[in-house]
């Protein structure tokens, strides 16, 4: 059976995005909502690139992206950054050698985290 895993503190958080999860969500509440309601993905939409940069410098740009994702609603749930999770933080974890001696895979990683996370 795995060991638990050890989730870090943001190593960022407070500068490039503020520093505690309520501030942040307001933020990102906030980014959201200046993004004009008429904003919709025109058909299926098969990719989105969205800057990361820091809130700060590409949240505007980046909010209207995931505004085109809305599922006709303002706010974003618990699911939403569920179903987003592997695909944003599969390419910022990496695992040791350790880790795949022992047949541990970045999803699992992922989803281990996502499922241990308490929904608020």
């Amino acid at each position: 059976m795995a060991t638990p895993l050890e989730i870090r503190p943001p190593a960022v958080g407070g500068i490039f995005y503020p520093g505690s999860a309520p501030e942040l969500a307001a933020e990102v509440r906030t980014l959201l909502a200046a993004v004009p309601a008429r904003a919709a993905a025109p058909g299926l939409l098969k990719a989105l690139i969205v800057p990361h940069a820091g809130l700060r410098y590409s949240g505007p740009v980046a909010a209207s992206a995931y505004a085109l994702l809305r599922r006709r609603r303002d706010e974003v749930y618990p699911e939403d950054v569920q179903d987003l999770a592997k695909y944003v933080l599969g390419h910022r974890v990496w695992l040791g050698p350790h880790a795949a001696s022992h047949g541990v895979t970045v999803e699992m990683v992922i989803n281990d985290v996502v499922d241990r996370v308490p929904v608020p």
